[in-house]
């Protein structure tokens, strides 16, 4: 599965799906994201403050669109009315705030989902901010812009790849089958910006890019309010993500694995070849949906054994870093031994202690009489505890 901007969420959770040897692992679409499609290359065609067409000249178009994307249980004319009424609301919010003025770099992402990710929170729209930032800083942007009066400038579906090795991005093509960019080098992640707003640069001495980039979303459902969320990503923020870029992307082929919230089927395409649900213990939780008396007894049955492997195993694992020195995980992390001291009072060890102190025949006594002097005292707890163990077959 190819790697680009819109994964980089999973990628930072988990870098096991981008294995290059992983066969048969392709990123599959749900509707909404279809949808979702459709939406954004029809939208694209608008240019942002410049006054909404009326829906029933969008129409013609949506259907087009829907056609395309394969779109179903959507009307054209839902279509382009949800296109006008996030259109009409964006060009309003970009007068109303006034940023236009501030002559700073913006960057906004779509999204016609539930729930999106805070713009703080979202590694995707991180991502593209920092490619785009990188861009302008480094004179390289291209692509279609238009001017917004005389110091802005605002372009709409622009393709960039970015790589966080030399922190630098550069145009590339756009996605093509599969949303794939065929274009993109192994270390680049690619990706879609939907509207990005800069500065006419006049004179390239001026400092215009050092704060940083603003990145937002504009979450538009098809059935409900359009809102935008923005946040300021300055360069500590951009320095960090790109670490975690670096980090994770260097994690990819080396099997690690860090299951978690996002080992979805529809989250990770990977999920039906990943060991962390396909291993024997896994597999052994995912059929115990239906119990019934075989079935506990053949978990019970094979847990035990694991037990008496996992014993075993960890035997042969401490002798061997014994012997060799830490092992590395998955993961990156070492597998060490670390010596501890720890006390220890029972019923044995009170008997041995005054057994070995006074005799067998005098410790027994006096063990006896202090461990009740211990119960009488609260000292000693009694609770009752419910195992769960085999048994020889003696009538139901």
């Amino acid at each position: 599965m190819q790697l680009s901007a819109s994964k980089t969420d999973l990628l930072l959770a988990c870098s096991y799906p981008f294995d290059r040897r992983l066969k048969g692992v392709v990123s599959t679409a749900g509707p909404e994201a279809i949808y979702g499609s459709a939406f954004h290359e029809l939208i694209s065609t608008l240019k942002p403050c410049t006054p909404t067409p009326a829906e029933s000249k969008l129409v013609k178009s949506a259907k087009m669109m829907l056609k395309k994307w394969s779109v179903v249980d959507v009307t054209p004319e839902e279509l382009a009315s949800h296109v006008a009424r996030t259109h009409s609301y964006v060009r309003r919010w970009i007068e109303r705030e006034g940023f236009l003025e501030e002559r700073c770099l913006m960057v906004f992402d779509y999204k016609t989902g539930a729930d999106p990710a805070m713009p703080k929170e979202s590694g995707q729209l991180k991502t593209l901010g920092i490619a785009v930032h990188r861009l302008f800083r480094d004179g390289l942007a291209g692509g279609r812009r238009y001017l917004l009066g005389k110091e802005m400038t605002v372009s709409c579906e622009e393709s960039i790849a970015y790589n966080p090795w030399d922190d630098a991005a550069r145009n590339c093509d756009g996605p093509g089958e599969g949303h794939i960019y065929r274009d993109a080098g192994e270390d680049e992640i690619p990706g879609t910006t939907d509207l990005v707003f800069a500065p006419v640069i006049r004179d390239r001495s001026t400092n215009f890019f050092d704060e940083g980039v603003t990145v937002g979303i504009i979450h538009t459902p098809l059935s409900g309010m359009v809102t935008i969320q923005t946040a300021q990503l300055g360069p500590s923020g951009m320095a960090e993500h790109r670490k975690a870029l670096r980090r994770a992307m260097s994690r990819i082929g080396d099997d690690s694995m860090r299951p978690g919230g996002h080992c979805t089927g529809l989250y990770c395409p990977a999920i039906r070849v990943c060991p962390s649900k396909t291993s024997a213990l896994a597999t052994l939780q995912a059929r115990g949906i239906v119990w019934s008396y075989e079935r506990v007894g053949e978990v019970h049955q094979t847990l035990e054994l694991y037990d008496h492997l996992s014993k075993q195993l960890r035997a042969e694992m401490r002798a061997w870093i014994d012997q060799n020195g830490p092992g590395i995980r998955r993961d990156g992390k070492l597998v060490v031994l670390r010596k501890s001291e720890r006390e220890n009072l029972s019923k044995a060890s009170i008997e041995r202690g005054l057994v070995k102190l006074h005799g067998p025949e005098k410790g027994h006594h006096k063990a006896a009489k202090m461990i009740e002097m211990l119960r009488e005292s609260g000292c000693i707890e009694t609770s009752e505890r419910t195992e769960m163990r085999a048994e020889p077959d003696r009538g139901r």
